[in-house]
């Protein structure tokens, strides 16, 4: 059953990976020359700013640049430090431009995987879970973000992420009669894991704890 549940998985990957090449060519087709939407200035200049700051001893979200003495929320500009380091680790090899559409596409792929996972844990097809990983792929306003370089609203993974990581805590202790205290430790691991999402889901945006809030809390109580 569970090899099973893994070939599924995979196929369903290289389904999803499949849809964002389509989905996305154009912003592949014109890599290097071209970007996508209206705010891919932001976010290119965000992650710069994020490296560039601490090494010259310059604070993040604060500076007096503007009308000095007075101090500056630059918070706006350090949007989705979540994707900093995997813009960090491929910028220096393949460039900016490149790096973003790197990350557009990870979303891209991780939004139809992570629902198709946690779908198919709580049971339902693996036709229509699918098919439902693709939908959240191909909404018009998830494209809408891909193609805005929107990197902080398209990440809609973290909804089933948190879920499937919470079923997790759960589940590991409704199957014991009795915690042993390697159990514990397991769980403490998983819950552990747990903040360190909740913190990363901070980081993206401070609109998705409130997206989360709706679904998460609800399912927990369940």
């Amino acid at each position: 059953m569970l090899r099973s549940e893994f070939r599924l998985t995979g196929l369903a990957f290289v389904v999803y990976a499949g849809y964002a090449a389509v989905l996305l060519h154009p912003l592949w087709a014109y890599n290097g020359t071209h970007v996508a939407g209206y705010d891919y200035f932001n976010y290119n200049w965000n992650f710069w700013w994020i490296r560039f700051a601490p090494q010259h001893g310059l604070d993040i979200y604060l500076n007096n640049f503007v009308m000095f003495p007075a101090l500056s929320n630059y918070g706006y500009h350090a949007l989705t430090a979540f994707w900093y380091p995997a813009w960090a680790l491929l910028e220096p090899f393949w460039g900016t431009l490149t790096s973003i559409n790197v990350i557009i596409t990870t979303a891209c792929i991780l939004n139809g995987l992570l629902l198709f996972i946690w779908l198919r844990s709580e049971g339902i097809h693996p036709a229509l879970a699918l098919l439902s990983g693709v939908m959240l792929q191909t909404l018009p306003i998830t494209r809408y973000w891909y193609y805005n370089t929107h990197l902080n609203l398209m990440d809609w993974f973290w909804i089933p992420g948190l879920l499937l990581l919470w079923k997790g805590i759960w589940s590991g202790v409704v199957r014991r009669e009795r915690l042993r205290i390697t159990d514990f430790a397991g769980l403490a691991g998983k819950s552990l894991i747990f903040g360190v999402a909740l913190w990363a889901l901070l980081l993206t945006d401070l609109q998705f704890p409130i997206f989360a809030s709706f679904i998460v809390v609800p399912y927990g109580l369940l």
